[in-house]
C-alpha cells in the first residue's frame, strides 16, 4: 500500500486531484505467504492459487477471483458515476492483472502468460458495455533512474 500511495500522490499532486482510498484495490490477501519473495516461490505460485483447474484460496488468505471481484465492482461503480471521465487508479500486480483478464475476456488460470513491471501502466477504456485494453504494461515514460529504482523492488506477496 505504501508504494501505491507514493505513486498515487505523485499522479494527484500533478494533475491537482485528491486521492480516495478503496479497499477494493489492496493487493491480494496472501495469509501464508505473505512477505515471500515470488522469486523464492517461483512457478510453484500458481499452485498456491489453483488446483489443476479448480481455483483456490491461499492458505489464510483469499482467492485470486475474489480480488478479481472486489476490484471489478469498484470499476464498474466508478465508471457509473464518473461517466465520460478519466479515472486512474493506482493498485498492485494481482489486482491488475485479474481486471485485465476480466477486460480481455481471458480465463485467471491464465494470469501467469502476463507479465507486468512494478511503475507500469496500462490503460483499459469502458464505452457502455464496451471494454478494451488499450496499454498494457508500458514503461515507456520512465526515466532511467525511475526504471532502475522500481526494478530493485523486490516482488513479495
Amino acid at each position: 500500500l505504501q508504494r501505491a500511495m507514493v505513486t498515487a500522490k505523485e499522479i494527484a499532486d500533478l494533475h491537482n486531484v485528491s486521492i480516495k482510498i478503496s479497499p477494493s484495490l489492496r493487493e491480494i490477501e496472501a495469509g501464508e505467504l505473505e512477505g515471500i519473495l515470488s522469486s523464492d516461490l517461483g512457478k510453484r505460485f500458481s499452485e498456491y492459487l489453483f488446483d489443476g483447474d479448480k481455483m483456490v484460496k491461499i492458505p489464510g488468505g483469499e482467492a485470486l477471483f475474489d480480488v478479481q471481484v472486489r476490484s471489478w465492482e469498484l470499476i464498474t461503480n466508478l465508471s457509473a458515476e464518473y461517466d465520460e471521465c478519466t479515472i486512474v487508479l493506482v493498485s498492485h500486480y494481482f489486482v491488475i492483472l485479474s481486471l485485465i483478464c476480466k477486460v480481455l475476456d481471458v480465463p485467471l488460470r491464465q494470469i501467469n502468460r502476463f507479465r507486468m513491471d512494478t511503475g507500469s501502466l496500462s490503460i483499459i477504456t469502458i464505452d457502455g458495455e464496451s471494454l478494451w485494453l488499450q496499454v498494457f504494461n508500458d514503461t515507456g515514460y520512465m526515466t532511467d533512474e525511475l526504471r532502475k529504482a522500481c526494478s530493485s523492488y523486490p516482488r513479495s506477496l
